[in-house]
């Protein structure tokens, strides 16, 4: 055991001390122990026990317990609104389906528990009472910066094969190596691959894909050949190390202005989904951006990802570009009449094709279109005729005639207020639409 100490919420601790008052074992375990001690935030909390999953449901009879996984040696104790996963250590069985072993196999020894987990870094325990518990040295991978498997790597890889790409995302994540033994393992085993369902390796890559900086992890699964096992291997085989740096430059920051007002209404400041799952699917359209255009929509749909995910992928990788990045094209751009794309989008197209340093016609950089967006954006210049300063109804009531004229008209006052953003107040549009209808 070493010496650690690891600050815990009440409801955990007194899960701790409820198990270990009653004669069992009882630690924290896996990535929570891993976090606290890099100094990251915390979110979940695993607890592994001695206490078969009968004993777990007599020590916490008094609370509201949930069988999840009790064949697997898994309940889960709801204490203080929190649910607590507390698993009785185990030994696995064969996994004759290369995800799951066929059987478990309880045991009263905290190693051999820890023995069958993936990498070091994830097979660490911690108990208020008993300090941390480390017997792969986990501890000091965590210093080196190294992800290293638990044991033999080709052992671990041929038990799950999500972990050969776990070990990648972990890395990416952590900002860690692989170790020699377990990259060459990656390698050997990644046909493995082949046998995951879509969805666990869709996963993953996007999990990869949204790591802070990405590109050292994505380079090393095409030196591995990891990449083209789970991609169309002929475009992904003539991407340079270049091409993967790319993916660090894409900033996790969309601004708000550039959501619709029925996205803002419905959603989060960020969409309808996480600014991680953007962000992965940012980059993904980003690096497909010089390939084929099927690829932008073969490779969502084969990593099964989201309707939305899809199309922010499909329109980075070949969405058109503005001729310039002038504030005012920009605004243009964005607001679909160009091209029948959001504001957002646009915005994403933009930082794909900075990212790669892409010119406009003009020479300039997509970058700079981007950082002109952004700027437009952040001063809360209109950019779709949700953003006009007057609506449908206002038309209407001096006396535009009902019907497709209504939507022409706004689209010729978005003109003029794209071209100058103060033109935006509800008397200088209906003065314009005044000396249109004259």
């Amino acid at each position: 055991m070493h010496q650690f100490n690891m600050t815990l919420p009440s409801a955990v601790s007194f899960a701790l001390s409820r198990l270990e008052s009653c004669g069992f074992e009882a630690y924290v375990v896996g990535g929570a122990v891993r976090d606290a001690m890099l100094g990251r935030a915390l979110h979940d909390y695993d607890i592994t026990t001695s206490a078969s999953p009968a004993d777990t449901k007599a020590v916490f009879a008094d609370f509201h317990t949930i069988l999840t996984g009790e064949k697997h040696g898994t309940v889960t104790v709801v204490i203080e609104g929190m649910p607590l996963e507390i698993t009785t250590y185990r030994v696995d069985g064969d996994y004759t389906d290369g995800r799951r072993p066929d059987s478990v196999e309880f045991t009263k020894n905290i190693t051999e528990d820890l023995a069958r987990r993936d990498f070091t870094v994830n097979a660490m325990a911690y108990s208020p009472t008993r300090g941390l518990c480390d017997p792969f040295g986990g501890a000091e991978d965590l210093k080196l910066g190294v992800i290293r498997a638990v044991g033999d790597p080709v052992r671990r890889f041929t038990e799950d094969s999500l972990r050969i790409l776990r070990g990648f995302r972990f890395a990416a994540r952590l900002g860690f190596e692989i170790e020699e033994k377990t990259l060459a393992a990656a390698k050997s085993e990644r046909k493995r691959l082949s046998a995951v369902s879509a969805e666990r390796i869709g996963g993953e890559v996007l999990g990869l894909l949204s790591a802070e900086k990405p590109s050292h992890s994505l380079a090393l699964m095409h030196s591995t050949s990891v990449l083209s096992e789970i991609m169309p291997r002929t475009y992904f085989e003539t991407l340079a190390r270049s091409d993967f740096r790319a993916v660090d430059f894409v900033p996790d920051n969309f601004p708000e202005g550039l959501y619709l007002k029925k996205e803002r209404a419905e959603a989060s400041p960020l969409g309808f989904i996480s600014a991680r799952a953007h962000l992965a699917a940012l980059r993904l359209g980003m690096l497909l951006r010089d390939s084929d255009k099927s690829l932008s929509t073969e490779i969502p749909r084969k990593l099964k990802m989201s309707t939305e995910l899809s199309a922010i992928t499909s329109a980075c990788a070949s969405g058109i570009l503005p001729k310039r990045a002038d504030p005012a094209t920009v605004r243009t751009y964005s607001s679909g009449i160009t091209g029948k794309i959001t504001p957002k989008f646009a915005y994403f197209i933009l930082l794909a094709a900075g990212a790669r340093d892409e010119r406009l016609l003009s020479g300039e950089s997509a970058r700079l279109a981007a950082q002109n967006l952004f700027e437009c954006a952040e001063r809360g210049e209109p950019m779709s005729v949700s953003d006009l300063a007057v609506s449908g109804r206002d038309l209407l009531e001096v006396g535009v005639l009902p019907g497709a004229r209504v939507g022409e008209v706004l689209s010729e006052l978005l003109a003029a207020v794209l071209a100058n953003p103060d033109f935006n107040t509800r008397e200088n549009l209906l003065s314009l639409v005044r000396d249109m209808m004259r």
